[in-house]
């Protein structure tokens, strides 16, 4: 990018050796799998078990080391070198080109706000670093445990903001949790349905992982009397574990996500045609806020944030699901308008 200068404010995540070294055992598992198939047994038909689990394992490393190869999360501040005022904050997702783009003349606020989860019965405050966006939900870049931690990169992102031409952008800090003006107040009652259609690295590696050890499972139980023990062994196993996986896949491209709303709580849900599953629900005392969230592989969510609780309205979204990044923030700011419209009409 020679006509930008870009800061790095949060590293990207890769594990070069661990990536690597799966990539070399799967490939080795490959090829050890598929000579002792082909000619360590007495007939093809005796090896070919032996070359399907070969090609279902070891296919499976390769592809978990690729994805452990390629850069996932991170935060960074992307200038324009002829200094015209174009800076944007990029959430990367995964690979170069996966990223969720934030100008900085849309942002109105920087905050650090704490929430307290309940985690085995015990309080644990969270602290949340969180972009204010004008006609917008709120953006998380930074989230711990660790105040400390936080507060830190809350300081050093407020620096490179106001370095970068962000005006007067300066931290907002709060003691207790406290929603932003852009806090859910809905008096009325409705109902709004996205589709999402995931696609990304993740989702793929499902997919195809999911089809391949179903087809491997099937036919190694078919093929039970010539191989008994790899036959029971890793038929029944692979045939119902590559079933969930393109099933979790599948779902993900064809599901509904419906958020609704009746003037005490906003509720999500997944929807299937006549099947639903996942609900979940915030009440709206004390209000809630939206947020977006870049979970790197996982790709970016749509939030709805309560005092102690989140829940997640949408999912799964990457530059090529069918809802993209910018998707996701006008869907965002229109359910806000849209439930803000609702309050009104009852006024």
């Amino acid at each position: 990018m020679s006509d930008h200068n870009v800061i790095t404010l949060l590293s990207s995540k890769t594990a070069p050796v661990g990536g690597l070294g799966l990539v070399f055992l799967g490939t080795g598992l490959i090829v050890v799998g598929g000579l002792w198939g082909l000619f360590g047994e007495e007939s093809l038909s005796a090896g070919l078990p032996l070359v399907l689990l070969a090609l279902v394992f070891g296919g499976g490393l390769v592809r978990a080391g690729a994805l452990l190869l390629l850069p996932k999360g991170g935060l960074s501040l992307v200038e324009s070198a002829a200094g015209d005022g174009g800076a944007v904050l990029r959430l990367r997702g995964v690979g170069r080109d996966d990223g969720l783009c934030l100008p900085l003349s849309e942002l109105s606020g920087l905050r650090l706000v704490p929430r307290d989860e309940e985690w085995d019965r015990h309080a644990v405050r969270i602290w949340s670093c969180e972009l204010v966006v004008r006609d917008g939900p709120a953006v998380l870049v930074g989230e711990s445990h660790d105040y400390e931690a936080v507060f830190s990169f809350a300081r050093r992102l407020e620096g490179a903001l106001v370095a970068a031409g962000a005006g007067d952008l300066a931290l907002e800090e709060h003691s207790e949790w406290e929603p932003p003006a852009s806090a859910m107040a809905a008096q009325g009652t409705g109902a709004q349905r996205y589709r999402v259609r995931q696609r990304g690295h993740l989702h793929e590696t499902m997919a195809g992982t999911g089809i391949v050890a179903f087809i491997v499972g099937a036919l190694l139980f078919a093929r039970v009397t010539e191989a008994p023990v790899v036959g029971f062994l890793f038929g029944p196993i692979l045939l119902f574990m590559g079933l969930a996986l393109f099933l979790t896949a599948l779902t993900g491209s064809l599901a509904d996500d419906v958020v609704r709303w009746d003037g005490t709580s906003i509720t999500r849900l997944k929807r299937l045609g006549p099947f639903t599953w996942g609900e979940k629900s915030i009440a709206l005392q004390p209000a809630p806020y939206l947020r977006l969230r870049h979970r790197g592989l996982l790709g970016a969510s749509l939030e709805l944030v309560g005092p102690k609780q989140i829940a997640v309205l949408l999912t799964g979204v990457t530059a090529r699901s069918e809802i993209d990044y910018e998707g996701l923030r006008a869907a965002g700011a229109a359910l806000a308008r849209i439930i803000s419209a609702e309050k009104s009409s009852r006024c």
